[in-house]
Formats: C-alpha cells, sequence, structure tokens
C-alpha cells in the first residue's frame, strides 16, 4: 500500500498545489464517501455499497488532507476544535471499539481501520496539533535533524519489516513483538526498538554510493 502511495506522490506534488480550493473540497469529499462513508455503511447494513479501488488510491486522500491542512490558516479556534476533535474521536474510537468487542465475544478491530471516519479525523487533527506543537518547541538543530530523519522514511518502511520478522523470530536468543508482554508496554517498546534498529541500518545504507538512491 506504502509502496503504491511513493509511487503517486510525484504526481500529487505536481497536481495538488494547482488545485483550486474547491477542486480540493470535492476531491476530499468524493474520497470521504468512496473511501471511507460507503464501507462503513456495508459494515453495518450488509449491503454492498462499496466501490473497489487499488488500495493506493484508496489513500491518496490522507495526501490531500495534508497539503490542505499545511496551507490552511489556523486561528487559536480552529487549534481547540482541532483538539477537541482529537481527543473524541480518541475516545470514541476506544469506547467503540470496547463495546462492539463485548457484543461479538472477540476482538472487533474494524473502529481501527485506517479509513474509518473516527480515524480519519484523528489522523487530521492529531497531524494539525504535532505540526503546531513542532512550531512553538522545535529549534534550529532539531529542525535539521527531522529533515535528515524524514530522508529515511522510505528506507525505514522497506527495512522494518525484516527487523520485526527477526526481533519476533527468537533467533537472537530473546523474543520481541507487541504481544510479548502487555500490549501497553510491549507495543510502544518494540515501537521505539525496531524503529531505531531500522534508522541506524538506513543511516549505515546512506553512505554507500548508489543505494543511498534507495535508502533516502
Amino acid at each position: 500500500m506504502l509502496f503504491q502511495l511513493y509511487i503517486l506522490t510525484p504526481l500529487l506534488r505536481v497536481l495538488l498545489p494547482h488545485l483550486r480550493k474547491w477542486d480540493q473540497w470535492y476531491l476530499l469529499i468524493l474520497w470521504f464517501t468512496v473511501a471511507s462513508l460507503l464501507p462503513l455503511l456495508e459494515h453495518f447494513t450488509q449491503l454492498k455499497w462499496s466501490i473497489p479501488l487499488p488500495i493506493g488510491l484508496m489513500y491518496v486522500g490522507y495526501f490531500v488532507l495534508g497539503h490542505f491542512s499545511k496551507n490552511a490558516e489556523w486561528s487559536r479556534k480552529k487549534i481547540l476544535l482541532a483538539a477537541t476533535i482529537f481527543f473524541v474521536s480518541l475516545f470514541f474510537t476506544i469506547f467503540a471499539t470496547f463495546f462492539s468487542s463485548n457484543t461479538h465475544g472477540s476482538f472487533d478491530e474494524f473502529f481501527y481501520g485506517f479509513l474509518t471516519p473516527n480515524v480519519i479525523a484523528l489522523s487530521l487533527t492529531g497531524f494539525v496539533l504535532l505540526q503546531k506543537c513542532a512550531e512553538f518547541i522545535v529549534g534550529g538543530k532539531m529542525k535539521k535533524w527531522l529533515h535528515w530523519l524524514s530522508k529515511t522514511v522510505f528506507g525505514v518502511y522497506l527495512v522494518h519489516v525484516i527487523i520485526l520478522e527477526i526481533l519476533d523470530s527468537g533467533w537472537l536468543g530473546f523474543r520481541l513483538s507487541g504481544f510479548v508482554w502487555q500490549p501497553f508496554i510491549a507495543v510502544p517498546v518494540t515501537a521505539v526498538v525496531v524503529f531505531t534498529i531500522s534508522t541506524a541500518i538506513v543511516f549505515l545504507l546512506q553512505k554507500i554510493p548508489y543505494v543511498k538512491v534507495v535508502a533516502g
């Protein structure tokens, strides 16, 4: 999925800045309807509402949301509204999953889906809040570090699955994954370890001619 988005990125970079605001709104509404609302209706009504699309196109709306929010003017009231929506969406996701899982008698991950309305709202508002926090917190050296880190994203994406498999396999004499302990501890620990190792590998690959083109 992410690989398809990387292929589409050059096209979106050229296209989005030249779209009028109304065209951006139209694209967002169309994407939200097809990728989120129709599958939601299908889930609860059991009727075939969804329109099949390539997986990459299903996530294109996140690019448009990012571009739209980056260029929007965010007043204090709008930021407070974004914070409210963020926490409402977060608690809705938690409690909706809890009650749905109790109803079905097993874990129901539907409301964790990347294209559900609650997760889209959570992602957008979270992005805005992080963006605004960074403007106040991040200094010159931190900006340089984040700029370098952003260039490693594709390489980390390619490497991290291998690291996950190695850590989970027990080849190193121990196992590490999101399920080895309580998830609220194991998941963040695993995420930090995998990200650190993956970033270190990409850093070394960036030192190799030709390979650094792929590694970032």
